[in-house]
């Protein structure tokens, strides 16, 4: 009897840790892609509330804020900063060439997994911005136009990366690093700009600074010159850079009118046999 009891005994406890074990929350599952949108979407209704207009989604600040993510990740640490000494500004130089932004900033966050959904944990991350002043400042400043989210997960952690720019246009065809010379290049552009389109202008410097460059009319630049741009719907433009200014690099800026940003699109021109 008294066997029969422990016996007993052994197995309600068996039952009740069985029970405890079934009543205990599974880990939710995130979908870090359904994450980003829900990010963007309280990002947006976060700058709703303060009267700021929404952020534009852009899918290549997508890609540049999970690389950030990832690199967090794989190489465990926490910073704007990454290990190599690269800031915000040098990853969207060098992973991102072909945007022209005329301003940019970041938001990062780290999290440990928990039982919240996507839309929970967006709401936490969301929270936890808010509490940073220089965070929540880039969540609602107006001075930015386009948003790209990225999040990774480890087995235990969850790391976040918001990069805000204010887009003007996006270099959509391939530049080359090289050109003969005497052929021409031809650049496709998006323009992501908040001004009216007309306003939008292009100048290119040639390495020859006494070329005389013909614009019409029997007049020229010396050196450097306007060029046209083709417009071939509301948001994309194309030009044309001819390459008979000599030999060198040759550089490309955009600008509101004549007053041009501080980034420039360039390729060298050399000689035919190269």
């Amino acid at each position: 009897m008294k066997s029969f009891s422990s016996l007993t005994l052994k197995l309600g406890l068996i039952l009740v840790l069985i029970l405890l074990a079934g009543c205990a929350k599974s880990p939710v599952v995130l979908d870090p892609v359904r994450l980003e949108s829900e990010i963007q979407r309280l990002t947006n209704a976060l700058r709703a509330e303060q009267g700021v207009a929404a952020l534009a989604p852009l899918t290549e600040l997508d890609g540049l804020s999970r690389r950030h993510s990832q690199n967090m990740a794989d190489r465990n640490f926490f910073d704007h900063n990454d290990p190599d000494g690269h800031t915000p500004a040098d990853r969207l130089q060098k992973f991102l060439p072909n945007l022209l932004s005329a301003n940019s900033g970041e938001n990062i966050a780290v999290r440990s997994l928990g039982h919240e959904d996507e839309t929970k944990m967006a709401e936490v991350l969301i929270q936890m911005w808010r509490d940073s002043p220089g965070h929540y400042r880039n969540m609602i400043s107006p001075d930015f136009r386009h948003l790209g989210v990225g999040v990774v997960k480890t087995a235990d952690r969850l790391y976040a990366t918001q990069t805000f720019a204010s887009g003007i246009a996006l270099l959509s065809s391939e530049l080359p690093k090289k050109v003969p010379s005497g052929q021409s290049v031809n650049m496709t552009f998006r323009y992501l700009g908040d001004f009216p389109r007309e306003e939008l202008s292009a100048f290119f410097y040639a390495p020859d600074a006494n070329a005389r460059i013909p614009v019409g009319n029997g007049s020229s630049y010396i050196g450097k010159g306007p060029v046209t741009l083709n417009w071939t719907d509301e948001t994309h433009f194309q030009l044309t850079l001819k390459t008979d200014y000599g030999l060198g690099f040759y550089r490309l800026v955009l600008g509101r009118g004549k007053v041009y940003y501080n980034m420039n699109y360039q390729f060298e021109v050399v000689s035919p046999v190269f």
